[in-house]
């Protein structure tokens, strides 16, 4: 073997794997996939596509998910537009970073055109 940073038994373990496993609902490979143009057309976008996305989406003033904690007021979403309010004002310290993060879930769907994240206030 070449000379590496790396003791022969982390090669070892680089090279042969031992603890392969697989990630339950794997958003950001989906997400890779929507971005490249690569999935299918099949599930068009709906509430439980939508609420199951924002379960991904953490509030870092709760450390939970935007449905579970109860920060999502209502969402919408009619011909390819997604609004999505949350009962939290605009003026949060997280606010600005949980809208991207939204947008970031929803901006390559197939059928979303527009996305907007209103603020109660």
């Amino acid at each position: 073997m070449a000379n590496v940073p790396y003791s022969k038994k982390v090669m070892d373990l680089f090279l042969n794997p031992k603890n392969l496993g697989e990630i339950e609902n794997p958003d950001a490979q989906a997400t890779e996939e929507e971005r490249n143009g690569l999935t299918p057309k099949d599930q068009p976008t709906d509430e439980s596509l939508i609420k199951e996305r924002l379960r991904g989406v953490i509030d870092p003033n709760t450390g939970k998910d935007l449905i579970s904690s109860k920060i999502l007021s209502n969402i919408d979403f009619k011909d390819g537009k997604l609004t999505v309010l949350l009962d939290l004002k605009d003026t949060s310290q997280f606010a600005n970073a949980i809208k991207e993060e939204i947008i970031e879930k929803f901006q390559f769907r197939w059928d979303v055109k527009s996305i907007e994240v209103h603020f109660l206030e």
